[in-house]
């Protein structure tokens, strides 16, 4: 009996430190993209705040984190910066690729027709905008980098 509890301990043990190198993978939107983000919406970040009523620490997290609670003060958030990056036809609700291909870093004509396809029906314009913002963070996510793993020290 004693042999067999041995032997599980030796092999729980072996198995975890050969799966400790190993890290679990997670992933983010590239650093450089949401930066980016950042620097094209700073300039109707705190009108679309004042608009939304929206709490600029979670407005911020959002982007730079893509820390994204459920708030419904969030979504208006990202349609009125849809709007007034001309990302969003006010009148018709419709999304514009051009602009998104011009402004928004990290879409391709791909990752808009695919986003634009899946939120086409969505008629509560908040809803449409956060959801074309999800799908463009969903779309865009790479491996997260980690530091390299010193096994010696």
């Amino acid at each position: 009996m004693n042999t067999l509890i041995s032997t599980a301990y030796l092999l729980l043990f072996v198995l975890s430190s050969s799966y400790c190198d190993y890290p679990l993978t997670t992933k983010e939107v590239p650093l450089y993209i949401r930066q980016s983000w950042i620097n094209v919406t700073e300039p109707h970040r705190t009108p679309c705040i004042c608009e939304t009523k929206v709490k600029p620490t979670s407005a911020y997290k959002s982007m730079m984190f893509t820390e994204i609670p459920n708030d419904p003060c969030l979504k208006c958030y990202y349609k009125c910066l849809s709007i007034k990056l001309n990302l969003m036809e006010a009148t018709t609700g419709n999304f514009v690729e051009k602009e998104f291909l011009r402004q928004i870093e990290g879409v391709t004509p791909e990752i808009f027709k695919r986003c634009n396809e899946k939120l086409k029906c969505e008629v509560d314009l908040c809803k449409k905008c956060f959801g074309m913002y999800l799908c463009i963070v969903h779309s865009v996510l790479v491996p997260k980098s980690h530091p390299p793993i010193d096994k010696y020290h």
